[in-house]
């Protein structure tokens, strides 16, 4: 890592800051991060990005390929957005495929890459009857949220239409596959 921050000329030189260069400057000015630390964000990154974006990848591919029906939606969404042009994907575009965003979130309702998420308890908490106390590990099941009955007498069913009308959805069900508060998955 030290040869990677002194020889390169041009690691200093680019518009936006890779993020390796980031974590180096902490380490090097601030001596926020050590060394161990950055290697450990690096490798959650690397992990993260790859292991759960394709397993969530290929459970659209699974769906999408078993229901000709939702296929043919995207096709026709993506005919509509793009035509003929093979241009590249811009940020506009992204917000007028609104079938094929709720292809994912279906996907990722019925098959979350991650199954629970995990919390410390910082300061007593009570909820109900029941007293979390400090320093206690407390898990939510992201599997058993979107498998809930509230989602209604079809929950095992891949039905993306369930997105179209937010106002039919759970105040958090946008989100919650992703985790939630201040540790949201980036």
């Amino acid at each position: 890592m030290k040869e990677m921050s002194s020889k390169d000329e041009n690691f200093n030189r680019t518009k936006f800051k890779p993020f390796i260069q980031l974590l180096l400057e902490l380490s090097h000015n601030t001596k926020v991060l050590t060394e161990d630390e950055i290697k450990e964000h690096v490798d959650t990154i690397i992990v993260s990005g790859s292991d759960t974006s394709g397993g969530t990848i290929t459970y659209c591919m699974l769906l999408i390929g078993s229901y000709p029906r939702v296929q043919n939606k995207i096709i026709e969404e993506l005919q509509t957005v793009f035509g003929n042009d093979d241009r590249d994907v811009t940020k506009e575009d992204l917000s007028k495929l609104v079938y094929l965003d709720a292809v994912i979130k279906e996907s990722i309702r019925l098959y979350p890459t991650v199954a629970l998420t995990g919390r410390d308890i910082e300061e007593d908490l009570k909820l109900r009857n029941y007293t979390l106390s400090k320093g206690a590990s407390v898990y939510l099941s992201i599997y058993a949220l979107y498998h809930h009955p509230q989602w209604g007498p079809d929950v095992e069913e891949f039905k993306p239409e369930r997105w179209l009308d937010p106002s039919l959805l759970p105040s958090w069900a946008n989100s919650i596959g992703f985790g939630v508060g201040r540790r949201f998955c980036i």
